[in-house]
């Protein structure tokens, strides 16, 4: 028994100093791993970073003797399936400021429009441009030479470093934030575990000098090196200490004088140890525990703030729900327009109230006007001239070379050096730089706000001007050609000042120009942009004249023009024809649908005492013979104010005449296709409680559209025109608008 309780101390003795040989050991390879790791990061001289000229990307930090790849991935927000994920590899060495680059992809990469060889090493230059796949994504490289400081080269010791010897070797706990400023994270994690492992030991194995001296420690500490109080709780937190309550006396005591005696030590610590502001900022991110809270704090901001943009998004469509409004009636040839009462410029009449500011707009901010978003961008004045783009096709296009982007980053400037020269000139000329964009794609659920956004302030970060943003996201009086956002800009959004029209312009792509215009070139999508510079009389441009220089283009015009309408035009052709009949009789109305054949009906013929027989009111055809059939028996003249396209359906009604013994007149309304679409949007946007017309109906009318003919039993045959009279000059100019795209 004697004999296992000796082999048993004697075991428990060998453990005991195997720890300690251990402890000591592993206190002195942190040691020396840290000074290592100080000397190579002392000798590193430059910072090199690969940057894109256009703007596409954050820059991408390239690390010393370590392979970087560069390809098709969200750091260089290529989305281009040519490119691979590792198409070009770089190297660098910050010692020397060096830079290889290997291509890897099997699609050419290019080095100042030089073709590179797969797998041969390049030495790129500061001048030196890198395009990952030839002609596309250049990249160059941002080399900054480090400045000297104390935290690229050792330094000799100071009094603040020898008393923190001092402790470790009398086995106290050193401060978290040390002697010497932190350079990088790994140096950081590496001081703070030689600390934790010191305090740990003389945790085990203190005195009651210790104790003494931790008291006196801290005003040393404050005095010398400045940490706060949050930061010295974490630190004994983490090492295990529990915190007296006299040293927490201390430092509450010490706090209503520590904007004093915090800026005394940055003054003594420049004084001895130059840093840069930058540095400083560098090196206190590094740290591990402070950098953890304040990107926690960021993160819970960033959702707070979500939270409440939520919250007055949903407030503000609350407010904007539409409300019946009074109506009265424009008179013409078309059929009966509802639209509110007292119209300024026809802008809705419950919007909420456009801020306005004296002086330059004090802060960035989106608003919404029921469909229309608007964005100021902070600093942006009220000013006379005003230089109006489109943004997608005229400002920027997608990097992935689609039509439409395929994610929120898919996008570049059309022109990246042009643009944001061009625009800073007119800002610096007096002029109040406006875009004016249709994102029809928002209502019908294939974007979002959100995302348009994001894009947006980055389109903005690239141009470096306040710039106004007006957003359709819906049909109707705001989407382009229609006036409504130029309306709504020079009426709300100017701060009371008159926009001169004659010192004004807009510039835009989409404007009528046919395939082939310029080499290679396909044809424009609509007319759209030329038709809202036609609408609100400004000087028009393409993106290419304005920004390249590129001479006029040919291109083409709507057929319908609704400048050209007259009011003096004849209602009937023949001039002789009689509206109405003495004696019994039918007539029957042909024509597309937005036509003004109910209007016709209803102003003409119904107050004398015609029966108006009406598809849409009855439903079925069926109903409506049977409605003929019995107005006819009771000795009234009837009107049928259907489409009748064909042959066949207008036969039914001729029978049911006949029958009766009445003739029958047709009367053809000359309303072309195009003028029957324009005269449909023009209803959709002056009353809301209309039940659109879409297109499939109309192009259906026009396959099925057979021109009414005396022959096939009519007694007559009388053509309408259509003649605008309006009472509301308002509504005049908005329906001699062009209101179509196209």
């Amino acid at each position: 028994m004697f004999i296992r309780q000796g082999i048993k101390s004697a075991c428990q003795i060998a453990e005991r100093r195997f720890e300690t040989s251990l402890s000591v050991f592993t206190r002195r390879f942190v040691s020396f791993s840290f000074q290592r790791l100080h000397v190579n990061m002392s000798s590193l001289k430059y910072e090199i970073s690969l940057v894109c000229p256009e703007g596409k990307h954050d820059p991408i930090k390239i690390p010393h003797r370590e392979l970087l790849f560069i390809g098709r991935s969200p750091e260089t927000r290529i989305v281009d399936p040519r490119c691979s994920r590792k198409q070009v590899q770089l190297t660098a060495d910050l010692t020397t400021g060096e830079v290889q680059a290997v291509q890897l992809g099997q699609n050419s990469s290019a080095i100042d429009g030089i073709e590179m060889i797969k797998d041969k090493v390049y030495i790129m230059t500061p001048t030196s441009t890198l395009h990952v796949l030839t002609g596309c994504f250049p990249q160059k490289l941002d080399i900054n030479k480090l400045k000297d400081s104390d935290d690229k080269k050792p330094r000799h010791k100071s009094d603040s470093d020898v008393a923190t010897a001092n402790h470790e070797k009398n086995k106290h706990r050193s401060s978290s934030s040390g002697s010497t400023p932190k350079t990088t994270s790994s140096s950081s994690s590496l001081k703070s575990s030689s600390s934790s492992s010191g305090y740990e030991s003389s945790k085990s194995s203190g005195s009651g000098s210790s104790t003494k001296s931790s008291k006196k420690r801290p005003s040393t500490e404050d005095s010398n090196h400045p940490v706060s109080k949050k930061q010295k709780l974490n630190n004994d937190s983490g090492s295990g200490k529990k915190s007296s309550s006299k040293e927490i006396e201390e430092k509450d005591d010490d706090r209503s004088s520590s904007s004093k005696s915090s800026k005394k030590r940055e003054s003594t610590e420049e004084n001895n140890h130059p840093v840069s502001k930058k540095q400083k900022l560098n090196n206190d991110s590094s740290k591990k525990s402070s950098s953890k809270e304040i990107h926690d704090k960021d993160d819970d901001g960033k959702h707070m703030n979500d939270v409440k943009a939520k919250l007055e998004l949903l407030k503000s469509n609350a407010k904007n729900i539409k409300t019946p409004t009074k109506s009265s009636s424009s008179s013409s040839n078309g059929e009966t327009f509802k639209v509110p009462e007292s119209p300024s410029k026809l802008l809705p009449s419950n919007i909420k109230a456009v801020p306005v500011y004296k002086g330059p707009a004090p802060e960035s901010r989106w608003d919404q006007y029921d469909t229309l978003h608007v964005f100021t961008a902070k600093g942006l004045e009220y000013r006379k001239k005003v230089a109006a783009f489109d943004i997608d096709g005229t400002i920027i296009t997608t990097q992935s070379g689609k039509v439409f982007p395929t994610h929120p980053g898919d996008w570049r400037l059309l022109y990246y050096k042009e643009i944001p020269k061009k625009l800073k000139k007119l800002h610096e000329d007096g002029y109040k730089v406006v875009f004016i964009t249709n994102q029809m794609g928002v209502s019908k659920g294939k974007t979002n706000m959100a995302d348009l956004k994001s894009k947006f302030s980055d389109v903005l970060d690239e141009i470096g001007i306040p710039v106004q943003i007006l957003v359709s996201t819906k049909g109707g009086l705001y989407r382009k050609p229609c006036p409504g956002m130029w309306d709504f800009l020079t009426d709300k959004l100017n701060g009371g000042v008159e926009v001169e029209v004659s010192q004004s312009f807009y510039v835009g792509d989409a404007a009528g120009r046919p395939k082939d215009w310029a080499p290679k070139k396909k044809k424009d999508f609509s007319c759209s942009d030329r038709l809202f510079a036609l609408n609100i009389d400004l000087e028009f441009k393409t993106p290419e004249e304005y920004f390249v220089g590129y001479p006029a283009a040919k291109y083409s015009m709507p057929e319908f023009d609704p400048r050209k309408l007259s009011p003096k035009t004849q209602l009937l052709d023949p001039a002789d024809a009689r509206l109405t009949s003495g004696s019994q009789e039918v007539i029957l109305l042909a024509g597309f649908p937005a036509s003004g054949k109910s209007f016709f009906a209803k102003k003409y013929l119904e107050p004398k005492g015609y029966v108006v027989v009406n598809r849409d009111t009855l439903k079925t055809w069926q109903k409506c013979l049977a409605l003929c059939k019995d107005s006819l028996k009771k000795g009234s003249s009837v009107v049928v104010d259907n489409t009748n396209a064909d042959v066949e359906s207008r036969a039914r009604y001729l029978q049911a005449a006949a029958t009766s013994g009445v003739p029958c007149r047709c009367f053809i309304f000359t309303t072309t296709f195009e003028h029957a679409k324009h005269n449909e949007r023009f209803r959709e946007i002056i009353d809301k409680s209309h039940a659109a017309i879409n297109d499939m109906i109309m192009n259906t009318f026009r396959k099925k559209y057979v021109i009414p003919e005396k022959k096939e039993g009519f007694s007559e045959v009388v053509k309408v025109n259509f003649v605008p009279k309006f009472k509301d000059s308002k509504l005049e100019r908005l329906y001699r608008c062009f209101l179509l795209e196209k």
